[in-house]
């Protein structure tokens, strides 16, 4: 009687067989003021700077997770829907692709303080 043994090596494929995906993010306009709805963009490149498409990106800030992806050109861009309430505010973001390592990013943006503004009228004329 013959027997036979198939081996199989382990063979392990690196999820970053196309390197590093590189993510820069910013809120649009920072300073804000109260009420206002921020809105975050940013950009996923490779090591090499070309913008990578078809990013999954999932973006968390005040206390909203969201996930959104490049479009052709590498960016990506979300506008919230709820408004902004005065402190500092963190953005992180996770982007993922097959065949990429992981890419991280973050930033930061603030609010002001709303502003209690009194106005008074003089009055002319006799008592």
């Amino acid at each position: 009687m013959l027997a036979v043994i198939l081996v199989f090596p382990n063979v392990h494929t690196s999820d970053s067989a196309l390197g590093k995906l590189i993510v820069i993010v910013k809120a649009e306009k920072t300073p804000l003021s109260v009420r206002d709805l921020p809105v975050i963009v940013g950009t996923v490149t490779n090591e090499a700077s070309k913008p990578i498409s078809n990013v999954k990106v999932k973006i968390t800030f005040a206390k909203e997770v969201i996930t959104t992806s490049t479009d052709s050109n590498g960016n990506f861009r979300y506008g919230s829907t709820k408004p902004s309430s005065s402190g500092n505010y963190m953005i992180n973001i996770v982007a993922t692709k097959d065949g990429y390592g992981t890419g991280f990013g973050s930033s930061s943006y603030f609010v002001n303080t709303e502003s209690n503004i009194t106005y008074s009228k003089a009055l002319r004329g006799r008592l």
